[in-house]
């Protein structure tokens, strides 16, 4: 099985730490995960070392949509034939999977709820 996971992350915060957590303990799993990353992400070392193939992306820096970027997303789906993409939260990534026909099976959405205090 084929992953494509998208995180527009420039830094490393909470999501990117759950994804190198994941890809750090997934390495037992027969999957072949690509992790496609905004260009200059300070991720992209830590995601190497996980072991994933990381693309780097000009676009979708630290934000959900890049309506510009939507076209090198589908390329990018169209090369590697993913079967299943996690956008994190990447709405760019959710709309070009839509378009190659490709299953958003996983959208995780990192934040944080407030906790109502009564």
């Amino acid at each position: 099985m084929k992953i494509l996971e998208v995180i527009s992350d420039t830094n490393i915060g909470g999501a990117g730490r759950l994804l190198t957590d994941r890809l750090e303990n997934s390495r037992c799993y027969k999957e072949e995960i690509f992790v496609l990353l905004p260009r200059g992400s300070k991720l992209y070392e830590r995601v190497q070392k996980a072991g994933a193939q990381v693309i780097e992306l000009d676009g979708c820096r630290d934000r959900s949509l890049d309506i510009f970027a939507i076209s090198r997303i589908r390329r990018i789906i169209r090369e590697i034939r993913p079967d299943v993409i996690n956008a994190h939260g990447v709405m760019s990534a959710r709309i070009a999977a839509y378009l190659e026909h490709v299953p958003v099976r996983i959208y995780t959405r990192h934040c944080t709820y407030p906790i109502p205090f009564w």
